[in-house]
């Protein structure tokens, strides 16, 4: 089991660096969801509209980078992120929220349609499962 863990830990790690020096040039608004959902409940629902005043934007960019590569890591395994090149990791982490999110807008569209119940849900578990990463055009 150590062994495991310690794998996991250092992808993160690899892909937390990645991603963190990726952010240096991207508007941290689209990630702020991420550090909403790193913080604790109480206090994000009490200090959240003032973390930009009271935060760093170098701790911002910490907690979005290690928020983003965790999920990578846990939702797509640690032979996935191993296996890409360290010179596009940034770039799929980037590419990796941005396709999320069109995958919930589809979802979410998908929700209002007059479709077989059975259906719907089989093409939103589809979603859920994979159009992240096929969306990624990374197999």
């Amino acid at each position: 089991m150590p062994e495991h863990s310690s794998t996991i830990s250092e992808t993160i790690n690899r892909a937390t660096d990645a991603v963190r020096e990726a952010l240096v040039d991207q508007p941290l608004d689209d990630f702020m969801p991420l550090v909403r959902n790193h913080l604790p409940k109480t206090m994000a629902d009490l200090a959240f509209d003032r973390l930009h005043d009271r935060v760093p934007a170098a701790y911002i960019r910490s907690a979005i980078a290690s928020s983003l590569a965790s999920k990578i890591v846990y939702s797509e395994g640690v032979n996935f992120v191993r296996s890409q090149p360290e010179a596009t990791l940034s770039s799929i982490a980037i590419k990796y929220i941005e396709m999320e999110k069109e995958i919930n807008v589809l979802m979410t569209g998908l929700e209002g349609t007059d479709m077989n119940k059975e259906q719907k849900e089989k093409i939103m578990g589809l979603l859920k499962k994979g159009g992240v990463r096929t969306g990624l055009g990374i197999f």
